[in-house]
């Protein structure tokens, strides 16, 4: 079934957009007009927010009819927007599930104000949390901490054995791994001493604290050749709290 409305002058009000619950990989939007309701679900894996704000870009600047799709994982909504004239665009929300569909005239003004302040408002309280959803560098992590910039850090390290550049690394992204037999025979963990020393806190019975494997580091000789490794490690993606 599509939720129809000609004439949106009266029901103003009931434009309603939301975000809310960022939590582990996901952001909830949920969109009501009038008796229609619809929750969409946003996944970091398929990114869409950069879709919606430039979709909500045409939309400013009057192209004719664009659209964008949001991937649910395993199903989409698309958003579809026309220009009719006198400020007045068409509006449809299309999922590829059976659901209602809809489809309603509305000024451009208050449909690009209803998501746009929506979003600016969540992403800007304490109901986003960045690290249930943004990608993060150990780059990223070496900003936050401050203190040193990217080549004096590599080059404070440059020279340690393996085990001093996995704690070195280790410091920047301290993520709990479940412990299991199959981890271990592959991975090198934390000793309890080693998370004592780096955390204050005691090791976790059920989980160790495992380092990014350097396993060829002692086998490069050539100094230059070891920054360019540190300096590519700086663009990995670290662990958050989804990962």
């Amino acid at each position: 079934m599509t939720i129809q409305s000609n004439d949106l002058s009266g029901d103003e009000a009931d434009f309603r957009i939301r975000f809310h619950d960022c939590d582990a990989g996901w952001i909830h939007m949920d969109l009501a007009f009038g008796d229609f309701n619809v929750t969409i679900n946003l996944s970091h894996i398929y990114e869409p927010l950069p879709s919606m704000l430039a979709w909500l870009e045409s939309v400013v600047i009057g192209v004719e009819e664009s659209s964008f799709e949001i991937d649910e994982e395993g199903s989409s909504v698309k958003f579809i927007s026309r220009q009719i004239g006198n400020g007045v665009v068409q509006f449809k929300v299309v999922p590829s599930y059976e659901g209602d569909a809809l489809d309603i005239e509305i000024p451009r003004r208050q449909l690009i104000s209803a998501i746009y302040c929506s979003f600016v408002e969540f992403s800007e309280s304490s109901e986003y949390k960045s690290r249930e959803w943004e990608r993060r560098t150990l780059a990223d992590a070496l900003q936050e901490r401050g203190g040193l910039s990217p080549l004096q850090w590599m080059d404070s390290i440059v020279d340690l054995d393996r085990r001093g550049i996995q704690k070195a690394v280790w410091l920047l992204d301290q993520t709990r791994y479940v412990d299991n037999d199959a981890a271990r025979s592959t991975q090198i963990f934390a000793t309890p001493a080693e998370i004592l020393e780096l955390t204050g806190s005691s090791a976790d019975n059920d989980s160790l604290l495992i380092f990014w494997p350097f396993e060829d580091w002692e086998s490069v000789a050539s100094r230059t050749e070891r920054l360019k490794i540190l300096e590519e490690c700086l663009s990995e993606r670290v662990s958050s709290s989804w990962d």
